[in-house]
């Protein structure tokens, strides 16, 4: 939040397990309400597809019979997904 704070950027971040649910959901106080959304669902596609959002779709571009997969209930396929993963496994 304080990286993106600092580049104005007026943002939503979420914080997601394994399994696509949600830990930590935060949103700045100057993010639109529909920044908390499209933050969760772009950590759940990237905890679900265990891949960032951004790779996910040069994937997609790549090879066109995938293009459903923004069809799933929850998926939100978007740029801007950090992934990362715990020390804590």
């Amino acid at each position: 939040m304080q990286f993106c704070a600092e580049k104005g950027w007026k943002v939503s971040v979420t914080v997601v397990d394994r399994a696509g649910n949600v830990k930590v959901l935060l949103r700045s106080d100057s993010a639109g309400p529909h920044t908390a959304d499209s933050s969760r669902r772009k950590a759940y596609t990237a905890a679900t597809l265990q891949q960032s959002t951004n790779v996910m779709m040069g994937i997609i571009e790549k090879n066109p019979g995938l293009t459903d997969l923004k069809m799933i209930d929850g998926f939100l396929l978007l740029g801007g997904v950090c992934r990362f993963a715990s020390a804590m496994r």
